[in-house]
């Protein structure tokens, strides 16, 4: 009997429910060429790069089925190349306005805005009064509003009626549920492949763990288990401000970079500040504030030469990282791995078991600090006021989770961030670090907006008394600056969208505008350079016999045909038409072709060589022209005929 009742229950269901056929598009990459492999010279890696080619990294350290590279040789290979593609398929789903398991339940009236709830997580309890509304402020407007869910964005925002300094004229503040948030975050996004550090203490995994450490050792910071990468960091202890004193080493296959602060150093040799260097396999640039170093490894490491610093690795390091990064698997549970291949339970024994035997001598390990506010504040003097500090601090890190930032919230969840910003700030305080302090808290907020930025989402937030950057110039300062700087030599190219794959930040010019070297003008004004000598627009040099004019940044010459001379000396010099001289003395009774029309074949000059023993090396000069021909000989007569 009860199995009956189950199935009428189900075909009552059917029957009655409010079922609707909708259409759902699909998107999927397509491959157009499939993976290529190769044996190049390890020496070319770098080149082989910048092409798209990648180095094979599980066949390079193993015998394949040919046996092993030979030595110098690297196996690379090329990724399939795709292509966005979309298709359709129908599913039975809810009708609008219903919905639960068997889609008899009636829902408030669907609206293009949103829906209002008088409950905390846009639940539709029984009892509750809830409607549709067009947008957030008039749902938060409501004296029963306590949540709006945003029909496009599929987000939970709820409504707060307390007021915060500094924000006393916003009549509503909306703060993000983070378990809501949290759980959208964690289904939607596939954690990075970019690890982080930051403020000398807070680092997140490349699967997006975030934690804080405080060890003053020297540390793995990440590496590949075959040691064919690796970067170490030695944040310094007692640093008044952090970063300031860290110490980061880079070691990809031979080549060796050391950075601390702005001295950067290769092999020992220092790299003059601001100059781009080419090494074996290895690139080093400066993109707006920070250093890239990349290379054939499918490896980016960036530094903003004060506290922060990010490893990106290539989806083909999956399982093979290590470190204080952790594993970069797609779990950040298993993070914390030790060398031992244990997993430890807390930060502080997780990062001890990284630190490196080249620790400075009496090194001690680093001790576990509680979240937030309460770490830096235990030990501190009594004097201190901690409830006032911790005011302080949610003030200033609130900020992460209003407007502007709000927007990315569905995208990156600011949970971890604020967390962050609140040890910073607290953190600052407790070591009496004002300087400090402040900077971490803005590295903390930087590395938010730029975690939003390599998702498409630009957060305009620093403001005048907040963390503001100004620019000389008339440069404006961005979290997301383009890698190809618009300069007044790139003038007339496109930015590829390339050009802002991978966010750094730094000042640039405005739109339009481009880069002198010392201020942002318009094309119009910008410079030229000719031997490396600047010249103002409107001036003029000479190319041979044509004109160049210097105008937005180009110098535009006339194309007109130039006459040149060829000379030959009696003594064997020549000098060519493009003003080339070299010395040639050829065999008595040889005939040389001086000048050939190889086009059209009208004129063939040649040279008959003498013995050069007898004062002069030319023994006679014929010239054709057409169907004309001169002959000249050393003895002073001259013989011409025609052929017509």
């Amino acid at each position: 009997m009860l199995l009956l009742a189950v199935l009428f229950g189900m075909l009552w269901a059917l029957a009655n429910g409010r079922w609707c056929e909708q259409t759902e598009t699909i998107h999927v990459e397509e491959e157009v060429t499939p993976r290529r492999e190769d044996l190049v010279p390890c020496a070319s890696l770098y080149h082989y790069t910048r092409l798209g080619w990648r180095l094979d990294l599980p066949r390079s350290g193993h015998e394949g089925l040919s046996g092993p590279p030979a030595p110098g040789l690297c196996r690379i290979y090329k990724p399939p190349e795709t292509r966005p593609a979309t298709w359709n398929r129908t599913v039975r789903a809810c009708c609008p306005g219903w919905g639960g398991a068997q889609c008899t339940d009636a829902l408030m009236e669907d609206s293009p805005g949103g829906h209002c709830f008088a409950t905390w997580q846009c639940q539709p309890l029984g009892g509750s009064a809830n409607t549709s509304t067009e947008n957030l402020e008039e749902c938060c407007a409501r004296p029963w509003g306590h949540s709006w869910w945003d029909s496009g964005s599929q987000l939970c925002l709820s409504c707060s009626s307390q007021h915060f300094p500094g924000n006393a004229s916003s009549a509503v503040l909306l703060q993000p549920l983070p378990g809501a948030v949290g759980q959208l975050w964690s289904q939607r996004q596939r954690p990075s492949a970019t690890c982080a550090t930051w403020s000398g203490f807070h680092y997140r995994t490349f699967d997006g763990r975030h934690y804080h450490f405080l060890g003053h050792c020297t540390y793995l910071l990440a590496g590949a288990a075959d040691s064919t990468w690796a970067v170490h960091l030695r944040p310094r202890d007692h640093c008044p401000q952090p970063g300031h004193c860290q110490l980061v080493l880079v070691i990809m296959g031979s080549e060796e970079v050391q950075i601390q602060g702005r001295d950067v150093s290769v092999k020992g040799q220092l790299v003059p500040d601001g100059e781009p260097q080419m090494l074996h396999g290895l690139s080093l640039q400066w993109q707006g504030d920070w250093l890239v170093l990349s290379g054939g490894l499918g490896v980016v490491v960036r530094l903003d030469r004060s506290s922060s610093v990010s490893i990106s690795v290539d989806h083909e390091h999956s399982g093979q990282t290590q470190g204080l990064c952790g594993l970069y698997n797609g779990r950040p549970e298993d993070d914390f791995s030790e060398p031992g291949g244990g997993l430890a339970m807390l930060a502080a024994t997780f990062g001890n078991s990284w630190k490196l035997p080249s620790s400075e001598p009496g090194c001690l390990d680093a001790v576990e600090v509680d979240q937030g506010c309460e770490g830096p504040l235990k030990g501190t003097e009594a004097g201190m006021d901690a409830g006032q500090l911790r005011a302080e601090a949610q003030d200033v890190c609130h900020q992460l989770l209003e407007s502007p930032f709000w927007q990315c919230h569905a995208q990156v969840s600011p949970d971890e961030y604020h967390e962050a910003c609140l040890f910073a700030y607290c953190a600052g305080a407790a070591l009496g670090h004002q300087e400090g302090r402040q900077e971490a808290v803005c590295a903390t907020f930087a590395n938010y907006a730029q975690a939003c930025a390599r998702r498409r989402i630009h957060v305009l937030w620093r403001k005048p008394g907040f963390c503001e950057r100004l620019c000389p110039g008339g440069q404006l300062y961005s979290d997301c600056v383009s890698s190809c700087a618009p300069s007044c030599s790139a003038v007339g190219q496109e930015e590829e969208g390339s050009c802002r794959e991978e966010c750094v930040s730094g000042c640039e010019c405005p739109p339009g505008l481009f880069w002198d070297g010392t201020l942002c003008v318009p094309a119009s004004r910008c410079p030229c350079y000719h031997r490396r000598q600047r010249y103002a627009p409107g001036d003029t040099v000479h190319q041979l016999c044509n004109p160049c004019v210097c105008q937005d940044g180009h110098w535009h010459c006339a194309q007109a045909l130039c006459p040149a001379e060829c000379a030959v000396g009696g003594d064997g010099h020549y000098l060519t038409f493009d003003g080339r001289s070299f010395f040639f003395r050829g065999h008595p009774g040889c005939h040389y072709s001086l000048v050939q029309d190889y086009v059209k074949g009208q004129l063939l000059i040649v040279l008959e060589h003498g013995d050069c023993d007898s004062g002069s090396c030319l023994h006679a000069l014929s010239v054709s022209l057409g169907d004309t021909h001169i002959q000249l000989r050393d003895s002073g007569s001259l013989r011409s005929t025609f052929s017509g």
